[in-house]
């Protein structure tokens, strides 16, 4: 410090003994040492190749895992992402429907038997969040269908 700032230090303390404090000094840390790659460049460039192939592979799996789940999906189709994933969308909402309408079929027998509704339990309760109306007239032409 300065003898001027010294100064302004001193008449605080004087007046506020408490006011003033200790100055900390943090202590340097050392420089880290430059990263060493212990890899050629020709091993870094295979291992980002085979750990690329491995990401690919497993995609390739998922992919045949919706294959063999989706009724519409065919194992001879083309295999596009974009028709994967709509043919799968596709499925989903038709098991929401399908849901809906078996939970609303058991309501009605109850009813005509005179039983009071059976109340489901929530495990067997799917509901879909609401859709767009666009979305939803292209989902009613696929229902008719």
């Amino acid at each position: 410090m300065d003898r001027d700032s010294n100064a302004g230090v001193s008449e605080l303390h004087r007046e506020n003994p408490q006011a003033v404090t200790a100055k900390v000094v943090k202590p340097r840390r050392k420089p880290r040492a430059p990263k060493k790659n212990k890899l050629s460049s020709d091993q870094v460039r295979k291992n980002h190749v085979v750990s690329e192939q491995r990401r690919r592979e497993l995609v390739r799996t998922v992919y045949d895992d919706l294959v063999e789940i989706v009724p519409d999906l065919e194992p001879s189709e083309r295999r596009s992402e974009i028709l994967i994933y709509l043919k799968t969308i596709n499925h989903l909402k038709w098991l929401y429907r399908r849901n809906s309408y078996l939970r609303k079929l058991l309501t009605e027998k109850y009813e005509r038997q005179g039983e009071p509704a059976v109340e489901l339990p929530n495990r067997l309760v799917w509901e879909l969040r609401s859709i767009p109306s666009a979305q939803q007239d292209t989902n009613k032409q696929e229902s008719s269908q």
